[in-house]
């Protein structure tokens, strides 16, 4: 549960961990970016989710999971996956965490992982079924999972190198160069949302595209979760962002991070989009990662807190502008070190197949 937002005494200086989907990465959990207080579980309909617990999303993003490293409560959109009564012996913690992690038990094959829907935790205790081995099986898969996750790990500390190279060479073009607003180099517009309640604005054939999908990452056409009509375009704020746009996200868990848009698209109200006004001035992959880079300088002192920025924010945001051709010789390095991290990604997606064979072959 959430406690209400417009009573600060319940979150100001709050000790209780407080876990939000936005939060969830497949992890163990020992802190959270919010914290309620003792007077904001006593009233509210949060819940003790104790250590070692399974969290699972089963909201908007569902299917997300992370283990409770200590003793916390969740909000309205994750589960604590308990053991309870006789299965606290007879079933690990470890085992159901593995199981949902793999992605094995699908929540999308019950035709509820549409964005913007949900399940409920009744459909959770009564519908979702899963598969219990005695004990010694639960330990042998637990253990060839182990052997594949070392390969994650690997590949993981691979990709978070050449990040880390990626925004060392970003930072030395960077320094010392002419600092400049957005609103100077790029045409900044935000999105908007179609009304709901009209049918004929929903489903058609454009993309529609919500600020979830602002994680510092580029987006595909393949991540729209919704579209629109071209009805529901003209009738609402929404606008076609083209290609090469970044889109930052406005409110939230997300706010300030970005997504490179790859493709034609809208967008809702809590995301910006912006485009370079002159490409021979500021190019988009440039503005792409110094956004990632100048998070912190913008958006660090909210972070934890719901804040919302809007358009006027982020055109007064300042850059630092390398010439044109330093931005290129950049771009050039970054490449070069994307194209490895795509190999990398490649080895994980198959690092996931090979967790779903290893349960396959006990179950």
């Amino acid at each position: 549960g959430t406690p209400a937002r417009y009573n600060m005494a319940y979150f100001e200086d709050g000790k209780n961990l407080w876990v939000s989907v936005a939060e969830m990465n497949g992890q163990i959990i020992y802190d959270t970016k919010e914290k309620i207080t003792d007077l904001g579980v006593k009233n509210s309909n949060v819940k003790l989710i104790p250590q070692g617990t399974t969290l699972l999303s089963f909201k908007l993003s569902i299917g997300k999971t992370a283990v409770a490293g200590k003793d916390l409560y969740t909000n309205e959109a994750v589960a604590g996956l308990e053991l309870i009564g006789e299965f606290k012996n007879r079933v690990s913690d470890s085992y159901i965490f593995k199981l949902f992690n793999s992605r094995l038990i699908s929540l999308e094959k019950e035709g509820n992982n549409i964005f913007g829907k949900s399940l409920n935790v009744e459909f959770l205790r009564n519908n979702v079924k899963i598969p219990l081995p005695p004990q010694d099986v639960q330990e042998k898969i637990l253990k060839e999972i182990e052997i594949v996750e070392q390969k994650e790990t690997e590949c993981a500390d691979k990709i978070e190198k050449l990040n880390s190279e990626i925004f060392y060479e970003l930072q030395n073009t960077a320094k010392d160069c002419e600092i400049v607003k957005l609103d100077a180099v790029c045409k900044i517009q935000s999105g908007g949302t179609p009304k709901r309640a009209v049918a004929e604005y929903w489903n058609g054939n454009i993309n529609w595209l919500r600020s979830e999908v602002c994680q510092n990452v580029y987006v595909y056409e393949n991540d729209v979760k919704e579209k629109i009509t071209e009805a529901g375009l003209v009738k609402s704020s929404a606008k076609l962002f083209k290609p090469d746009t970044i889109l930052m996200a406005l409110v939230g868990a997300t706010i300030g991070k970005v997504a490179y848009l790859t493709f034609t698209s809208a967008t809702n109200q809590n995301i910006a989009g912006l485009y370079p006004r002159d490409f021979n001035r500021i190019l988009p992959k440039f503005l792409f990662y110094i956004l990632q880079n100048e998070w912190n300088k913008f958006f660090g002192e909210i972070k934890g807190s719901f804040k919302m920025a809007n358009l006027t924010t982020v055109k007064n945001l300042e850059i630092p502008l390398p010439s044109i051709e330093e931005q290129k010789k950049l771009i050039t390095v970054i490449n070069k070190k994307e194209a490895e991290i795509e190999k990398i990604k490649i080895v994980l997606a198959a690092v996931n197949t090979e967790k779903e064979e290893v349960f396959k072959k006990y179950l």
